[in-house]
């Protein structure tokens, strides 16, 4: 597996990394040891990049990846996020510097685990400056808790930011060629692009992610080892300029329309 690194000094990935948030009934209900084979098959296949977080199934993601990685721990990188906690108005951004040092303290003993190589701010509060919770995160750094930080959807004022304070190895964000609606004219498009590779419409897809740069590494959500498969051999996927040129033109930077999350989940993203 081709490997990349996040940032200038980040860890060295994986081109591709496995989201593990649908192991945890994100998506409806996964047997527990298909989630285990998908986890291992991405071993196998080469992937080392590992992404979870401490709010996917109340702390039961972290736990399955501890249980199924603990012997493996030295090839992976590991990545969870904090910073987001439920209530009962449901889930709520908190950045508090107290909040956080507490949770990556839960999350090293559900991961079994001395260190977080990624510890990502999954949403920004906006009742906390950046700088106060990236400086909490900063100093799991200095107490060897943590590798490298990183932010969730957040802008690009935040992350200016937020790297004054302490060097960030990666920034996530939702990036794919659709956000929630997929038209019928797209669907055709984008299989005919496939049936020219020999490749699936799910590849095409990760391929055009990858073709966006080598400081990209899209995380592929899977809990099925033949799912895992399949978006592994993406990474070998190259699309021709005349692939690209098709894919701009029925799915248009502005052609997404709706919103990607519910109201509730939008009001966590700092747009800017």
């Amino acid at each position: 597996m081709r490997q990349v690194r996040l940032g200038a000094k980040g860890p060295a990935v994986s081109a591709l990394g496995l989201g593990c948030m649908a192991m945890s009934g994100a998506y409806g209900a996964v047997p527990s040891e298909e989630s285990t084979a998908a986890l291992m098959r991405a071993v196998e296949l080469g992937l080392t990049l590992f992404d979870t977080g401490d709010f996917y199934g109340a702390g039961s993601n972290e736990e399955l990846l501890g249980e199924v990685l603990a012997q493996r721990r030295e090839e992976i990188v590991l990545a969870t996020k904090t910073g987001v906690r439920r209530a009962a108005r449901g889930m709520v951004p908190d950045g508090t510097p107290d909040y956080l040092r507490r949770a990556c303290d839960s999350s090293l003993s559900r991961l079994r685990t001395d260190r977080l190589d990624v510890y990502y701010l999954a949403r920004l509060d906006p009742d906390v400056p950046v700088e106060d919770s990236v400086g909490a995160m900063s100093e799991l750094v200095a107490a060897g808790k943590v590798r490298h930080i990183g932010l969730s959807e957040v802008s690009a004022a935040t992350i200016r930011r937020a790297h004054a304070v302490h060097p960030l190895a990666a920034v996530q964000s939702e990036y794919s060629l659709w956000e929630r609606h997929v038209e019928n004219a797209v669907q055709q498009a984008v299989a005919g692009i496939a049936d020219s590779h020999g490749a699936s419409a799910a590849q095409v897809a990760l391929a055009w992610v990858l073709s966006r740069g080598d400081g990209v590494v899209p995380l592929a959500g899977s809990s099925r080892p033949a799912h895992v498969e399949n978006s592994a051999a993406a990474v070998d996927l190259v699309l021709t300029e005349a692939d690209l040129a098709r894919i701009d033109e029925v799915v248009p930077a502005e052609g997404a329309h709706g919103a990607r999350y519910p109201e509730p989940a939008m009001r966590l993203i700092d747009a800017g």
